[in-house]
């Protein structure tokens, strides 16, 4: 992944080399990565859009995560533990 760049919106050049980190890193379907690909390329940035990848979302809750993003929705997630059942 880039290094200080997460906070700014990438060049051509940099969406590629994110992607194709992303496909080394993550196994994710293709149309995962052509949404990050999309939303990158719509200007927003790789801090924006591992909002969405760092959780265990389904593509359509990616999508609406997305668009709150590109909404200019600010999303923050808690992790919640739960008591154990017994």
């Amino acid at each position: 992944m880039e290094q200080n760049l997460n906070d700014k919106p990438l060049s051509n050049m940099q969406i590629a080399r994110y992607i194709e980190s992303l496909r080394k890193e993550m196994n994710f379907d293709d149309e995962v990565y052509g949404l990050v690909k999309s939303d990158l390329e719509d200007g927003l940035t790789q801090e924006q859009t591992e909002k969405y990848l760092d959780k265990n979302f389904n593509i359509g809750q990616m999508r609406v995560l997305s668009e709150g993003l590109h909404k200019g929705i600010l999303i923050s997630f808690t992790i919640i533990s739960s008591p154990a059942i017994r």
